[in-house]
């Protein structure tokens, strides 16, 4: 899949109505402020003050919040139209399967791009040099399951275990959450409901779809986890 072309097809002003103007684009993880929340319970693992590598940093959201919180942040996004949407702090262009840090970073943080990694062993690899831990956010599930019109894949998370630390990396905290998915569905599916419909194409129409179908993929999926891993370099 062209992962490009996906998160840029439809622009930054229909992605707002979506998923409002902090542009969150990942699954809330309850607290007063659901989505900040997915960020907060990363950044606790790490100093204040810490230099961060956002790995597949959306329309820049999270790392909004990030820099609330005193954070140096560099983003990373396959996206050319995300990378020039964000002023904020500065973005790199890359693919992360052929992106190699040049700079020292204390944390590279995964929300939810961990499941778009073609080889995310590859992608470790490339970043073990030069960051000190990673941090993931994302979905795991006991075997395989593929959504390919999305461009990602969902796994055990022993295989997301087991590559950190064949290239080095080891998980020294994880846990769990079952009832993320339901609410956040209902939020997304409320908001584009609202839009015109020609608005409602691309990556858009997809995720109506989706959340269209939120209980029956509530229930389908019940076997899927949200999980929080802080993993550090040995």
């Amino acid at each position: 899949m062209d992962l490009d072309n996906f998160y840029s097809e439809n622009p930054v002003s229909s992605w707002k109505k979506v998923l409002g103007e902090d542009l969150h684009y990942h699954y809330g993880a309850g607290g007063p402020e659901p989505f900040k929340q997915t960020v907060y319970n990363l950044l606790e693992f790490l100093p204040p003050k810490s230099k961060i590598l956002d790995c597949g940093c959306g329309w820049g959201g999270p790392g909004r919040v990030m820099l609330e919180e005193g954070h140096d942040v560099t983003g990373v996004t396959i996206s050319r139209a995300q990378a020039d949407y964000i002023t904020e702090f500065p973005v790199i262009y890359a693919d992360l399967h052929e992106f190699k840090p040049e700079e020292t970073y204390d944390a590279a943080i995964f929300i939810e791009s961990y499941f778009h990694l073609r080889d995310p062993r590859k992608v470790f690899d490339n970043l073990v040099p030069n960051v000190k831990s990673i941090l993931i956010a994302d979905l795991v599930c006991p075997t395989k399951m593929s959504a390919p019109e999305w461009g990602i894949e969902f796994s055990a998370k022993e295989y997301m275990f087991g590559n950190l630390h064949k290239v080095g990396y080891v998980v020294k905290h994880h846990h769990e959450r079952i009832d993320f998915m339901p609410s956040t569905l209902k939020f997304w599916l409320a908001n584009i409901e609202k839009m015109p419909e020609e608005e409602v194409t691309g990556q858009i129409k997809l995720l109506k779809e989706w959340c269209g179908h939120g209980i029956e993929y509530a229930s389908k999926f019940s076997d899927i986890r949200q999980i929080f891993v802080h993993a550090q370099r040995r």
